[in-house]
């Protein structure tokens, strides 16, 4: 297990329209918060769907910047899953250990967004180093430190219709899994990377794993599911996320007539034309 991060902090789908990714997501049964704008330099605002373990979010580009425009290019092809930062409570310690292993890191960024609470006002406020991509291929990332988690993950939004409690992991398509071994070996340490025939799975240190799968593989894992007609591997093809109960998500489901697909394993998968390009796995 790695000791440089404590798992996936968070994970973003980058959408085109945010009035649209929230209705989305509110339809799939998820409580969705109030539209949060990050600070002028950074440029996006989101709506975030707050889970006891992690959280994802749904962001769009609000205004140009330095700071966004790998992403405005990323959405002229598609939307879907596209960052997985890592959470930290030392963003210093991180440093050191990754300087140890010959990655040389930007200046961290601190940044804020105002958050919309019941009866107040208040201001999520975080600190974000980037990752340089050559360290992680196919998935931006960055490493994050919460400063306001009561803010964050404040306790209204954390209760979700259709019984989702945490992020569990993603998935990614690759034709040659292999290939992004080097460089997140350096990143996560070499005991983090685990091989298959099927592709590559990496310990994050934490909750929730990162997998890139073989597109043969990936078909197999999802044999109903049609993926994204927008996507070119290698991308973020799934989110995974943890529910307190399948059945009672299947309920959720089928009584709001969400489109969905039961797999053999019990699973019960979103199509990505449902859920912003991205598959979500209720697992």
């Amino acid at each position: 297990m790695t000791d440089t991060f404590e798992g996936i902090d968070h994970c973003v789908i980058i959408v085109r329209d945010l009035d649209i990714a929230r209705d989305r997501m509110a339809r799939l049964g998820f409580t969705v918060t109030p539209r949060g704008y990050h600070s002028d330099h950074v440029g996006t605002a989101n709506h975030c769907i707050m889970l006891r373990d992690g959280y994802f979010e749904v962001l769009g580009i609000r205004k140009p910047t330095e700071f966004n425009a790998d992403w405005q290019s990323k959405l002229e092809q598609r939307e879907g899953l596209e960052a997985v930062p890592l959470a930290s409570n030392d963003l210093d310690f991180a440093r050191e250990k990754l300087a140890e292993r010959g990655i040389s890191l930007p200046d961290a960024i601190d940044f804020s967004r105002p958050v919309d609470l019941p009866g107040e006002a208040s201001e999520a406020v975080f600190r974000i180093i980037m990752i340089p991509n050559e360290f992680s291929p196919h998935i931006s990332m960055f490493a994050i430190q919460h400063f306001t988690r009561d803010v964050v993950w404040y306790p209204d939004f954390l209760d979700h219709a259709n019984g989702a409690i945490g992020v569990s992991g993603v998935i990614a398509i690759h034709e040659q899994p292999e290939k992004v071994v080097p460089a997140y070996e350096k990143l996560f340490g070499k005991e983090a990377i685990s091989r298959s025939d099927n592709g590559v799975e990496i310990d994050t240190g934490g909750k929730g794993d990162i997998q890139f799968l073989k597109p043969d593989a990936y078909s197999d894992l999802y044999p109903n599911v049609e993926p994204d007609p927008a996507a070119n591997s290698p991308y973020l093809a799934a989110l995974k996320i943890e529910v307190a109960d399948r059945d009672s998500t299947a309920n959720y489901l089928n009584n709001h007539n969400v489109p969905h697909i039961v797999e053999s394993r019990g699973t019960l998968c979103i199509p990505p034309l449902e859920a912003c390009g991205t598959l979500i796995e209720f697992v």
